[in-house]
């Protein structure tokens, strides 16, 4: 054995009794969580009079994939779940493009009732999604787009948030860079793409993770609009 295994073996601790019961307490929280996933795993994997027999048992008497087979072959299962990835990946393209150019805007661009426009912009995020339900469905449904992905996707796209978030990270940016990128010929749009946006890269990284969860995440909006199958 080497030095620095031994060394290691040396240094090893007993646990204490508070590190015993913090185990303890974690595997019990882990197994209440999930208990739920494992039942519904179970059940999904019993016959159908099985799976409503009371009193009710853990493991199946009778091992089958019915229920799996059936979801599968209705085709809705199929349709769902191209929907998301399609909806995610688009309002997150629209709402990092949107919020990035707004933010570096309003950053950067000096013009008369930024202020205010600005505010107007933060006083989404007081709006809850489900108060907008129902005047959405209606504009929705006056354009035509009941039953297609435009309807799912374009009503997710007001980001708010990440504008407000890009905008205070572009105010952070120092304009040094940007002053000795015009002087080097460079002009906006370029100095933009080169140089400010790839430094936003962990905000936009951020954006990118948590949009597909926002754009999943109102359901009761979503599946009121959604398609059935894909179009």
């Amino acid at each position: 054995m080497s030095t620095a295994a031994q060394a290691r073996v040396r240094t090893r601790r007993p646990w204490t009794p508070s590190q015993i019961v913090l185990t303890l307490l974690g595997a019990a929280v882990s197994a209440v969580f999930l208990a739920p996933l494992a039942w519904a795993l179970f059940t999904s994997l019993k016959p159908e009079t099985e799976a409503v027999e009371v009193p009710p048992h853990w493991l199946p008497e009778e091992w089958t994939g019915q229920a799996w087979s059936a979801v599968l072959e209705s085709g809705e299962f199929t349709s769902r779940l191209v929907n998301s990835p399609v909806v995610s990946v688009c309002v997150t393209a629209v709402v990092l493009s949107v919020s990035a150019l707004a933010g570096y805007g309003f950053a950067r661009t000096e013009f008369r009732g930024k202020n205010a426009l600005l505010a107007l912009v933060m006083a989404g995020l007081m709006v809850s999604p489900a108060v907008l339900g129902v005047p959405l469905f209606t504009t929705v449904q006056q354009l035509g787009m009941v039953d297609t992905y435009w309807g799912m996707i374009l009503p997710q796209c007001a980001p708010a948030a990440m504008v407000y978030i890009l905008h205070t990270f572009f105010r952070g940016v120092p304009r040094e860079l940007e002053e000795a990128a015009f002087l080097d010929g460079a002009g906006r749009w370029r100095v933009f793409f080169t140089i400010v946006l790839p430094l936003s890269r962990p905000s936009l990284a951020a954006g990118s993770a948590s949009s597909p969860s926002s754009a999943r995440g109102t359901t009761s909006c979503g599946r009121t609009w959604s398609p059935t199958t894909p179009t």
